[in-house]
């Protein structure tokens, strides 16, 4: 995670879908991000980023 740390998680596709879930060590935080798109490196380098942040508890 960007504030250090490890985290649960798993990648996923289907049919035109993406998605990456993680939730902490503790349970306390969850989070799940979905994109319509086949998507490249970028892409899954993004929703990585975004559960990341969110599991850190970055944004007020």
């Amino acid at each position: 995670m960007p504030c250090g740390g490890t985290y649960f998680g798993h990648p996923g596709e289907l049919l035109g879908y993406r998605s990456w879930s993680g939730v902490t060590a503790d349970g306390a935080r969850t989070a799940v991000v979905y994109a319509t798109s086949d998507g490249g490196q970028g892409t899954r380098q993004a929703m990585s980023a975004l559960v990341g942040e969110e599991l850190c508890g970055s944004r007020p």
